[in-house]
């Protein structure tokens, strides 16, 4: 397995994030990341890999700077406007306009989604039932498993999902065992 490794306009999305929370907090987020980092994801090509440490990192910031219902908030909207970034928005309008807006159809896309975003971070599935879903997360690398924040702020981003399709929903980390996580989705 080589470098795990992120979409570079994913963790750009993350970055610019940071812009939407009020000016004081993303400046101290900002201060809190590595200038290695912040140059790495600033040239990196929106098409290009970067790795996932980078994201992890950002992650983190974010949570120290923010706390954690704000970074929550912050990472969920970010996924939304990923689904808005030209990789993502031809599948999500091609889920949408095939799928509908149903959550169960469309979160069999979920495993697709996350190839499309992540190298060697292991795989997704997923468990869907009438009103409620579990993303299971294998094989994931210790740069990812290594930090709950992470996890949390994936659990808040995927609950972008739900105001995508303009319905009530939750998202939250069930469970982290190993390099194995689980989400728990309920609408």
């Amino acid at each position: 397995m080589g470098e795990p490794r992120i979409f570079a306009s994913f963790v750009q999305g993350s970055l610019d994030c940071l812009a939407s929370l009020d000016a004081g907090v993303a400046e101290r987020a900002r201060a809190r990341i590595k200038p290695e980092t912040l140059a790495a994801v600033q040239e990196a090509g929106a098409f290009g890999w970067l790795p996932v440490a980078h994201d992890v990192e950002i992650t983190e910031c974010l949570f120290a700077a923010a706390g954690h219902e704000r970074a929550c908030r912050a990472l969920r909207a970010n996924l939304l406007a990923a689904f808005e970034q030209p990789v993502l928005r031809s599948l999500v309008q091609g889920g949408l306009a095939i799928l509908g807006r149903s959550p169960s159809r469309l979160l069999g896309w979920a495993p697709r989604v996350w190839a499309l975003l992540y190298r060697d971070c292991g795989s997704m599935r997923c468990e869907i039932n009438d009103a409620s879903a579990r993303l299971v997360l294998e094989d994931l690398p210790p740069e990812i498993t290594a930090s709950r924040n992470y996890l949390v702020g994936s659990a808040a981003a995927i609950g972008g999902l739900f105001d995508l399709l303009r319905i009530e929903g939750s998202s939250e980390l069930e469970r982290l065992e190993g390099a194995r996580a689980e989400f728990l989705l309920r609408w």
